[in-house]
């Protein structure tokens, strides 16, 4: 159906609605054979006084009910499509000719990223212009836009699961806090019954003690009581003798009295007896602390140095408890375990199990690595790209700490590391290095260790001085 502009809008006028002037819609059909919209129709028909007259003419119809019109709906429905088809042929001209010069856009100014005519081409403004086919561009910007889109959907993608983790995340807190406080509570728990089964038992030792002195001072009591009869019969007997001291007949019986040899007071030996503070109190916190030592799991771990893995430009010291560069290689014996590239030594002792704490000071150096690495790891050449999966550090390099495995992970740490300590929980799959003077949380890495590691130790470079200092292991004093 092809229609001028004029035959398109006098169909237009001849379907639209009196009402509302706009094409109808539901059309109905009124006794008088004028054509309404339901709805416009009905709107006037509202109201029980009101009764049911044509718009247009003013006919009265004899019920308050309008016939549908279906066939003249369809045609309404098809003038819409052409109107809108209309429209939109009409729009596309319009953007494809140019409104200066109503010629067709066939060129694209690179420099000005708008689309010109030939005419546009050849005009002051554009002439010295570089310029391209208008078709090439926007098929060249057809794809970068789906390409952009593509990647936003990637990206949405990501950030539509990156929301879900941090839901499920927010939604796990409570249960992770459970479970952190129940191992908490059990860990306290073990020292609060090590507290009181301590403090029960110097209750029961100071309990004992007094019921035992109790019973000698018992003892010594009944003595000095036998003491003072003893004595104060003495006295009488004395006192009973000492008128006889006259009379010449009794001088034989005061001499024999006078050389008895028991006048004196046999004080008891456990009279001064007494619960002395210094045998049950005393360093009350330190008796218990070496106590409580004993729980600690992991308390601080004895590790050593394996001179056998040394690099050879590291010395150790006697006790192979700290490690420093010496600048140059030394002679050392070849060793399948020798370190031969970085300048690391390892531990003496691998772990394979268990929960493991050390220390190690790092005071005063402008380089230093820490960490552990696997048996199988290649100790002989270079890591190719980063450290291997099964090497877990934590580095410091001339002012910036780093946490290193496959990737490097910068670290806010606000105040310059003294100890540094290494928790290594190998069946949790747990290795944390915390600030050992306080304690707090420098990095934690997790990962499903299968195989032996050994602590790792690497002093740093030594184009700088203070890379000559040593990494010293803080081994337990008792």
């Amino acid at each position: 159906m092809d229609c001028s502009e004029d035959q398109m809008e006098k169909l237009r006028r001849d379907l639209s609605c009196p009402v509302c002037s706009d094409l109808l819609k539901a059309p109905v059909l009124l006794e008088c054979g004028h054509h309404f919209c339901r709805e416009c129709i009905r709107s006037r028909w509202e109201g029980p006084e009101e009764s049911a007259r044509c718009p247009l003419c003013g006919r009265t119809a004899a019920h308050k009910v309008a016939q549908d019109a279906p066939l003249l709906g369809s045609i309404v429905g098809r003038v819409r499509e052409l109107a809108a088809k209309r429209d939109a042929a009409a729009k596309r001209k319009r953007e494809s000719y140019c409104a200066l010069h109503d010629e067709r856009l066939e060129l694209f100014c690179q420099e000005d990223g708008e689309a010109i005519c030939f005419v546009c081409a050849c005009s002051q403004r554009h002439r010295s212009h570089a310029k391209t086919a208008l078709d090439g561009a926007l098929r060249q910007y057809t794809e970068k836009a789906q390409a952009l889109w593509q990647l936003l959907q990637t990206e949405l993608k990501e950030a539509v699961q990156c929301q879900c983790d941090i839901e499920q995340r927010i939604a796990s807190l409570q249960e992770d806090r459970r479970l952190i406080r129940e191992k908490m509570d059990a860990e306290f728990a073990q020292i609060r019954r090590l507290l009181d089964q301590e403090e029960e038992a110097l209750r029961a030792r100071l309990r004992e003690d007094e019921e035992l002195k109790r019973s000698e001072l018992e003892r010594s009591r009944v003595q000095a009581q036998q003491e003072v009869m003893r004595l104060e019969e003495a006295a009488r007997d004395v006192q009973g003798k000492r008128a006889l001291c006259d009379s010449p007949a009794a001088v034989k019986e005061v001499k024999a009295l006078l050389n008895r040899n028991d006048w004196t007071f046999k004080k008891p030996l456990n009279s001064s007896l007494g619960l002395l503070a210094e045998e049950h109190v005393g360093p009350l916190q330190y008796k218990v602390w070496m106590r409580v030592k004993e729980l600690i799991s992991p308390g601080l771990h004895p590790v050593t140095l394996d001179p056998d893995t040394a690099h050879p430009c590291l010395l150790l010291s006697d006790g192979n408890t700290s490690v420093r560069s010496a600048g140059v290689k030394t002679d050392v014996p070849a060793h399948p375990a020798r370190c031969e590239h970085y300048l690391d030594v390892l531990g003496s002792q691998g772990f394979g199990s268990g929960r493991h704490y050390w220390e190690v000071w790092v005071d005063g150096k402008t380089q230093w690595e820490l960490g552990v690495i696997g048996a199988s790891v290649d100790r002989k050449g270079l890591y190719k790209t980063a450290l291997p999966r099964k090497v877990w550090t934590l580095r410091w390099n001339s002012g910036s700490y780093e946490a290193c495995n496959q990737t490097v992970v910068q670290l806010c740490v606000k105040t310059r590391l003294c100890k540094v300590g290494v928790y290594l929980d190998y069946d949790e799959g747990k290795l944390v290095f915390y600030n050992a003077e306080g304690m707090t949380l420098l990095y934690a890495f997790s990962n499903h260790f299968q195989e032996t590691i050994y602590p790792l130790f690497n002093p740093g470079f030594t184009e700088h001085l203070e890379t000559t200092k040593p990494l010293k292991i803080i081994n337990p004093q008792f």
